[in-house]
């Protein structure tokens, strides 16, 4: 997801300032995962900073048609990289330039858990 602008929504009964939310098709669906995680942890840490405030973030009606380019292959939506891999070949090499390297981050924070 993309935050794209703030807004008041009426949440709980309450008017409260929120960020809408544009859905990024060609990503790929663990990173909203992983955004979640960070989102969790500077919530928990702004519980103990003075005067600290989150800001909820709501899925907005509009998706985003910006791509980012140059990203890591496992960063991209697999199934969306595949139909433009069949459908803009020449867009994918010249201008997407899916990158080779791993995103090591990506994979530690969505491998799962052992214990």
């Amino acid at each position: 997801m993309s935050t794209d602008e703030d807004a008041v929504e009426e949440l709980a009964g309450a008017p409260v300032v929120v960020f809408k939310v544009k859905i990024c098709p060609w990503r790929a669906p663990e990173i909203k995962d992983y955004l979640s995680t960070i989102d969790l942890a500077a919530g928990n840490a702004a519980l103990g900073m003075y005067h600290a405030r989150t800001t909820p973030r709501i899925a907005s009606d509009q998706g985003s048609s910006t791509v980012k380019n140059g990203l890591p292959e496992s960063m991209y939506d697999k199934e969306w990289l595949r139909r433009m891999r069949q459908t803009r070949p020449m867009w994918v090499e010249k201008e997407l330039r899916v990158s080779k390297e791993a995103f090591t981050l990506l994979q530690q924070a969505t491998a799962p858990v052992s214990i």
